[in-house]
């Protein structure tokens, strides 16, 4: 349902834009909740391997300069592959898979590319979120609700 530019764009920025809200995002659902981000293995330490792939987004900033027109159903689609592992065993804890889709472009088209980034971030801080409603369930922190 998304059109597909025929016009080159660079993509190293908005790839870097993302990984920056990654880390971001994950960054603020942890740390107030408790969890320590650290760069080495450790007791007690789950290492999180994290992809964002099959990035469409409808318009970037370098598109609006361009004055590139936006026309879509979405303003964007991405999938989140990330894997736990036991940081000191190696021992896969589990794999996690979530194809989020954007909704239907709201903003004026000059605000298109905002529009995409922000819904990226949105999205990106549900993910944080979910993942650390999972370590609280994980840790005893937040009980499992019953069913």
């Amino acid at each position: 349902g998304m059109s597909v530019s025929t016009t080159p764009v660079k993509v190293k920025p908005v790839i870097e834009a993302v990984t920056r809200m990654v880390h971001e995002e994950a960054g603020k659902a942890l740390a107030p909740a408790g969890y320590q981000i650290v760069d080495a293995p450790g007791e007690d330490v789950i290492e999180i391997d994290v992809a964002v792939l099959n990035l469409f987004l409808i318009a970037t900033e370098e598109m609006m300069m361009r004055g590139d027109s936006v026309d879509a159903k979405s303003v964007g689609r991405m999938t989140l592959v990330a894997s736990l592992r036991d940081s000191a065993s190696g021992e896969l804890v589990l794999n996690v898979f979530d194809d989020e889709l954007g909704h239907k472009p709201d903003r004026p088209s000059r605000e298109a590319a905002a529009e995409c980034m922000d819904w990226a971030r949105s999205a990106l801080a549900a993910w944080a979120t979910t993942l650390k409603n999972g370590l609280d369930i994980s840790t005893g922190r937040k009980p499992l609700a019953a069913r």
